[in-house]
């Protein structure tokens, strides 16, 4: 666990757009070069009278512009999200669920992302496309740790309640076979261990708990620490690590036969 723990850390360190009228009449379109553009992000370069204000200033300037909220397509916004500079912090705290939600607290940019009717479809588009394998592109443990967060910060996305809820039928069905192909594919590839399994087990865990999935409902009484796994999205001091990842796959593969 210590290495993979290493790794991450290494790595660490159209829409519809508004118009404005000029003064001489014409007409501006305010989010020109936004629509379909990944925000590039630069940090504030701090100065000695910047003092103990330094850290937010830089939170602050990797804030998305409203601009750039309003006007964005949410396939450039979706990689905006993932590309955020901080993302990192989901693995500082005791959960990965809880280093969600304080990017959350910091980043503006998934708020706008949760409130758009397709950002589940952008976001599994994204997901499908990726590939577990790719890690073995790399031979350096930092860009070998870099590949493999990638998934976990899509998955840890994915997995949020507020794009489960909206996920429509069919989409359910295609999120659920993604993640499943994404877990077996992983299995494969002994550097994503157990780690790389959380996420995408939290998502594939917590669609069967909003499906009302009678099997897998009873499992939260009858399965120790599953329910505490569906809140935390983390292995980190649990046991039942084994059972718990068994008994999601097995609902999973059930529930899509049926």
């Amino acid at each position: 666990m210590n290495k993979w723990k290493y790794l991450f850390w290494v790595f660490l360190f159209g829409t519809l757009c508004t118009f404005c009228e000029k003064d001489d009449g014409d007409t501006v379109d305010i989010c020109s070069g936004f629509v379909n553009n990944v925000f590039k992000y630069t940090f504030y370069e701090c100065t000695e009278a910047d003092s103990l204000d330094c850290s937010q200033k830089i939170i602050e300037s990797v804030l998305l512009p409203e601009q750039y909220l309003e006007c964005s397509s949410t396939d450039s916004l979706v990689i905006s999200c993932l590309n955020y500079p901080f993302m990192g912090y989901i693995w500082v705290y005791n959960s990965i669920q809880q280093g969600f939600d304080r990017v959350m607290n910091m980043f503006n940019g998934f708020d706008e992302l949760f409130d758009r009717e397709d950002a589940n479809t952008e976001l599994i588009k994204v997901y499908q496309d990726m590939k577990p394998e790719g890690v073995y592109d790399y031979s350096e443990p930092a860009e070998q740790g870099a590949y493999m967060a990638q998934f976990t910060f899509i998955e840890i996305t994915l997995a949020q309640y507020q794009l489960i809820n909206k996920l429509q039928p069919e989409e359910t069905k295609l999120l659920l076979e993604v993640c499943l192909d994404k877990f077996y594919k992983k299995s494969e590839i002994p550097y994503y261990s157990w780690i790389g399994a959380m996420s995408v087990l939290a998502i594939m865990g917590r669609v069967l708990l909003i499906q009302d999935y009678q099997p897998f409902i009873d499992g939260l009484t009858s399965v120790d620490e599953l329910n505490d796994f569906l809140i935390l999205a983390d292995f980190c001091g649990l046991n039942n690590i084994v059972e718990i990842t068994q008994f999601i796959i097995e609902n999973v593969e059930n529930y899509l036969i049926n």
